[in-house]
């Protein structure tokens, strides 16, 4: 690139500066700016509010209307005007300008602008108000695009800790998020509202611990990825999209197949994976079995990088497990139908569901409700041989269970799961592992059972608590 003139705006005159503030490099409009400021000349006003009415660069109204801001001359009558700009960054920037006495009435309309940036910026600014009015609005943002991530990160700052709203309530049960017709929309949605509002209960949450095993796997893991995955999945996980071409890869940042049953992860990584994916085609359109030729303990660092890796949290997947999949083999990839047979939905359907388990109240496990109150989360005894255990009242085909604690350090120090058809002759584990905080996934490959039961072999600690336990499978005959 040709570089343009030497700037000198250090030596300009005040009025000299208003002009750059539309200027095509960046670095001019911040330092000019900058300077307005620092000289406080409020002489400028008019020739500001002119370019923050009329310019035609939204970028030029952007930077007049926060110098404005700056030499603390803005108007009720400019900003009133600002939030019915045709630029959604001006409108949310008047929004934000509103903050130290957000006016509920005036801003109410643009809870149904068309522009989620702004949506997103209302809820964030109403959270500075303690009028109940303002709630009601962030509850009304949220609930129209449950599934949009920055609105439901934008809601759940502003509205943080108050679980006694009805907002938080639908999410528990939910009922917000019915309207969704993907389920794959629906299932992110949801998992990215359960995160949020653990979040609410364990702000100084202990980091996960790690023993030297599952360190070994994740370095050994980047190393791996840096070398083999990089390429089309990118150093963030989210694909890379060269210049003028689709994105190569999906993303594995919070990715119901890296964060879900082992049993379907591994077998991508064994096997490949073909055709669309949540979708959208992808070129190549086969993910070739990269673990097909290489060690278990390879796959599994690799998967347990990606697994732990970014925002994701999911447990360490160890070679043995890596071995008894490698077991079955095939010759080639999955499709993603192919594939639901390892991670089935959860089971909605509790009807003639009874929980029995050591202490409290099992059956608030399964009420649906996630909860750290004795009226609806079992609290068991966390010592070796405790249990907790469900009849479904007839035989399901299963792939997995999972543990939600709304604390994370009283999930179980170790667990194995069984199945039995009759409650009294029970399987071999068909799944091991340890707790790993608020969420802890059991998976085993799929298995036809009435009666499912948890048992702790970890250390003893205070205490076991399960908020909801959630059954993946599929009813008999489907």
């Amino acid at each position: 690139a040709k570089p343009g003139p030497q700037p000198r705006l250090l030596g300009a005159k005040p009025e000299q500066l208003v002009p750059h503030l539309a200027h095509a490099n960046g670095w001019w409009r911040d330092t000019a700016q900058k300077l307005i400021i620092l000289r406080g000349d409020k002489s400028l006003f008019h020739a500001l509010e002119t370019m923050a009415r009329t310019h035609t660069d939204p970028l030029a109204r952007l930077h007049a209307l926060w110098t404005i801001e700056g030499l603390d001359a803005l108007t009720p009558a400019l900003l009133a005007e600002k939030l019915r700009d045709t630029d959604w960054r001006l409108r949310a920037a008047a929004i934000r300008l509103h903050e130290k006495t957000p006016p509920i009435a005036l801003l109410a309309p643009l809870a149904n602008d068309p522009d989620p940036g702004v949506r997103r910026q209302l809820a964030l600014t109403l959270g500075w108000s303690s009028d109940p009015e303002a709630a009601d609005l962030i509850q009304r943002i949220a609930a129209a695009d449950p599934a949009n991530p920055i609105i439901t990160l934008a809601a759940l700052t502003a509205l943080h800790g108050r679980e006694e709203l009805p907002l938080v309530k639908q999410v528990q049960d939910g009922s917000l998020f019915r309207p969704i017709a993907d389920v794959e929309t629906r299932t992110r949605a949801q998992a990215l509202w359960k995160s949020g509002l653990d979040s609410w209960r364990n702000v100084n949450a202990k980091p996960r611990t790690r023993d030297k095993a599952e360190i070994g796997l994740i370095e050994n893991g980047a190393r791996a990825y840096q070398e083999l995955c990089l390429a089309c999945h990118g150093s963030d996980g989210k694909g890379v999209t060269p210049p003028g071409v689709p994105v190569l890869a999906p993303t594995l940042v919070g990715s119901p197949r890296v964060l879900g049953p082992k049993e379907a992860l591994v077998r991508i990584l064994l096997h490949g994976l073909g055709g669309p994916i949540d979708g959208k085609d992808y070129q190549p359109s086969i993910m070739a079995p990269l673990g097909a030729t290489m060690p278990d303990a390879w796959v599994a660092g690799v998967l347990t990088y990606i697994r732990q890796e970014w925002t994701n949290d999911a447990s360490a997947i160890r070679a043995p497990e890596v071995a008894a999949i490698r077991n079955h083999p095939r010759a080639t990839p999955w499709t993603l139908a192919e594939l639901e047979q390892f991670a089935a939905p959860t089971l909605a359907d509790r009807t003639g569901w009874i929980a029995t388990a050591h202490g409290h109240t099992p059956m608030n496990a399964i009420d649906g409700v996630i909860s750290a109150s004795h009226q609806n989360a079992w609290h068991g005894v966390n010592t070796p041989q405790a249990w907790l255990a469900v009849d479904l009242g007839k035989p399901h085909r299963l792939t997995h269970l999972v543990m939600l604690s709304t604390e994370p350090d009283w999930a179980p120090r170790g667990f194995k799961v069984e199945v039995s058809d009759d409650g009294r002759t029970w399987s071999a584990a068909v799944s091991e592992g340890k707790g790993t905080g608020t969420r802890t996934v059991a998976s085993f490959e799929p298995i036809t059972a009435r009666h499912v039961r948890i048992s702790q072999t970890g250390n003893a600690i205070e205490r076991w608590l399960v908020s909801e336990l959630e059954i993946h499978g599929v009813p008999p005959g489907i």
